[in-house]
């Protein structure tokens, strides 16, 4: 039984089992692929090279099921921008260590190989996985099964500039904050903002400020951008993303605030900084770890802590996150606030914790409490701070320790 709707061939290339690999070639045309993940398993995207290696391997978290992610912190999805004739296969398990090698796959839950086709490039190609249920008990059948659409093409509504913005400049610790001067209108966001990132840039060791700086990372503050919601940082290979988002290819390499007042009414659940912290660590592994976010001690110690030990399955959160989303979860936080004794200890319904989500998400949030070195309940998520997390998870401290307070840049070499 063919695990793709029939009748995609135009669109995508499909192999159930049998592996492909990636065309080569510089005048290919660009393509969007996006994994829908419906099934109650975490599954993998990962690049097929020319050669038949195994590249980039991304997570895509489950739609439902005991490890879902049902309040929007963590979507159960992932899009990439490709080219055409670029290979990718979809999986699940290996969870703890990222396959280098198609006979690596031997023991994983292969969905498929695919690839997409040079037929109308610019419409992104939507594969969406889910349990295959009663099928599945067949002999020989598998347990996941694959669909297909297509999406439409984008507009040039879509593609064109957002807003003709103008900056002023403003710095803190060397760090450059360009704010767009729509922001200063009201001028006490812009001082608050800048003040926190001066505590979030004092955070972290003068020699990380310096390689942020050198690269030429700049935090871009934005009054607002249309649909854009909250702050991210731009990987320095993002300005394909950020071309076809109408934004500066410039930003790649830069942490962008889309929306002034979204940081404003969040900046109370991290200590003063919380989240720059989080977003200046992300520009910190993209440019001065080895292999940026692809660094293998980062991606091994992610594998072995969220999908080994699993120590990040069910963690306190700060703020609307921890609410009971349904009566049952009313029922058990009452039942555990009455077992404690006290109503006012457990404060919320435990989550699964945002540094799951991936490698650089790991590193980020769990760096934003490593350099919290006090008792602070600095980030938002459980472990809070640095004492918190050697607590929590040791070996992970051992390597922020390395990083951050030694300089390593987690080469080959260390």
């Amino acid at each position: 039984m063919a695990n793709l709707d029939a009748g995609n061939g135009d669109w995508l290339r499909w192999s159930d089992d049998a592996p492909l690999t990636s065309e080569t070639g510089d005048d290919r045309d660009r393509a969007t692929l996006k994994v829908v993940n419906e099934c109650s398993k975490p599954l993998h995207v990962q690049w097929v090279t020319a050669g038949g290696k195994l590249r980039n391997r991304r997570r895509v978290a489950p739609g439902k099921g005991r490890y879902a992610i049902l309040d929007n912190s963590v979507k159960n999805e992932h899009t990439e921008g490709t080219l055409v004739g670029d290979a990718f296969v979809i999986y699940a398990g290996l969870d703890d260590t990222p396959p280098e090698t198609l006979e690596a796959l031997d023991t994983a839950e292969i969905v498929g190989f695919l690839a997409c086709t040079g037929k109308d490039p610019a419409r992104p190609r939507v594969v969406t996985v889910a349990d295959a249920g009663f099928f599945s008990g067949l002999v020989g059948a598998k347990t996941l099964v694959a669909s297909h659409t297509v999406g439409a093409a984008p507009t040039e509504e879509d593609t064109k500039p957002l807003h003709p913005y103008v900056y002023k400049r403003e710095t803190a610790c060397g760090i450059i904050i360009d704010v767009d001067d729509r922001c200063y209108e009201r001028g006490e966001r812009v001082r608050a903002f800048v003040a926190d990132c001066e505590a979030a840039a004092k955070r972290l060791p003068k020699n990380a400020v310096a390689a942020i700086r050198d690269a030429g990372c700049r935090i871009v503050v934005h009054e607002e951008t249309g649909k854009w919601t909250h702050m991210c940082y731009h990987p320095r290979q993002g300005q394909s993303w950020l071309r076809d988002q109408g934004f500066d290819e410039n930003l790649a390499g830069c942490v962008q605030l889309y929306r002034l007042d979204d940081y404003a009414g969040d900046r109370g659940l991290w200590g003063q900084g919380g989240s720059i912290v989080h977003e200046l660590s992300h520009a910190y592994h993209d440019c001065y770890l080895r292999d940026g976010h692809g660094n293998k001690f980062i991606g091994r110690r992610y594998d072995r802590a969220v999908h080994a030990e699993r120590l990040y399955d069910a963690v306190r959160v700060k703020g609307p996150q921890s609410k009971p989303r349904d009566a049952a979860e009313r029922r058990l936080l009452f039942l555990r606030q009455t077992a404690c004794g006290c109503m006012g200890r457990v404060d919320g319904v435990a989550r699964r914790h945002y540094a799951a989500t991936n490698a650089a998400e790991f590193f980020a949030e769990l760096s934003t409490a490593y350099l919290c070195r006090d008792d602070e309940d600095y980030n938002k998520w459980e472990p809070h701070n640095q004492r918190q997390l050697w607590q929590f998870d040791p070996e992970t401290c051992k390597l922020l320790e390395r990083v951050w307070d030694d300089g390593e840049a987690l080469d080959d070499d260390c």
